[in-house]
């Protein structure tokens, strides 16, 4: 992971991934009100450290959480269970922000479960608001991912609202989109973009390599992407594919190297249609 010295040095240790770094970085440029991130009893002296360092405030949950690791989806998981405080394992759930109320009201609605007041607090889009409120109780049925409820046909996409490759450590947006071209989203996306590309130039060039995509998604049996493809008609060819795991799915469509669309949730791969829980997303 690469962070200029202003954000990172001596502070290796605090950032559980690039998106988790980049969440803070945002909150400290201006670009979020508040950021949420997760925190261990170890590492709570290097993050009180950091928000003195840079002019942050911060609040810590009065519970803990713990992720529900999902192996399919490279033990990345977006559901969690709320645990006691003094349970042994679990994190904090740390709120940031350059504003101490800001940060003290983001705890709040956490605390509450008050997804639409907590969301503009982060900054996320009314319409991706209403979506996620829409969606919530089924979603977290199935790992709190709202990808597949975004899906809404097969054409290509601008590279900005590419969430699926979350998984991989790589997006250049904190919240799931409404849909594949919401416009509030996009913008909220550029402005991340250049930020990146301004500080972090070398982010910015991996992440929009990356991003610009085709990505088989399923609820349970991976996440497939591969930004060496091409579209000839309803046919996908693609190259150097990578997984969240490489499982009997994977080699098949490794093998395979291409696939058939049907829609924007079933595909033909070596003459075998998949059509549950699976969704078709091209970005460009």
């Amino acid at each position: 992971m690469l962070c200029t010295p202003k954000y990172y040095d001596d502070f290796e240790g605090l950032w559980r991934s690039t998106l988790s770094f980049l969440d803070c970085a945002y909150v400290l440029k201006g670009l979020k009100f508040c950021g949420i991130d997760c925190v261990d009893r170890e590492r709570l002296p290097l993050l009180r450290k950091f928000c003195r360092v840079n002019g942050l405030c911060f609040e810590l949950s009065d519970y803990k959480i713990i992720h529900q690791s999902e192996k399919s989806k490279g033990g990345f998981s977006n559901a969690c269970s709320r645990v006691s405080i003094d349970c042994p394992c679990g994190n904090y759930a740390v709120f940031l922000s350059i504003d101490r109320i800001i940060a003290q009201l983001a705890k709040h609605y956490h605390a509450i479960s008050d997804h639409a007041n907590l969301g503009q607090l982060l900054g996320y889009p009314k319409c991706c608001l209403d979506f996620f409120c829409k969606h919530v109780e089924e979603a977290s049925q199935k790992n709190m991912d709202f990808i597949l409820y975004a899906l809404a046909d097969t054409k290509q996409y601008d590279f900005y609202t590419n969430k699926a490759l979350r998984y991989f450590d790589i997006a250049i947006i904190s919240h799931f989109p409404c849909s594949l071209n919401c416009p509030a989203s996009i913008s909220i996306a550029q402005k991340n973009l250049y930020f990146l590309q301004e500080e972090h130039p070398q982010i910015a060039t991996f992440f929009e390599k990356h991003l610009k995509s085709m990505v088989i998604y399923t609820e349970d049996q991976g996440i497939f992407f591969s930004n060496d493809y091409s579209i000839k008609g309803d046919i996908v060819e693609y190259r150097d594919l990578k997984a969240t795991v490489e499982n009997s799915l994977f080699h098949k469509l490794k093998n395979t190297n291409q696939i058939t669309i049907i829609s924007h949730n079933s595909l033909i791969v070596n003459q075998e249609l998949l059509s549950s829980n699976i969704g078709i997303l091209l970005f460009k």
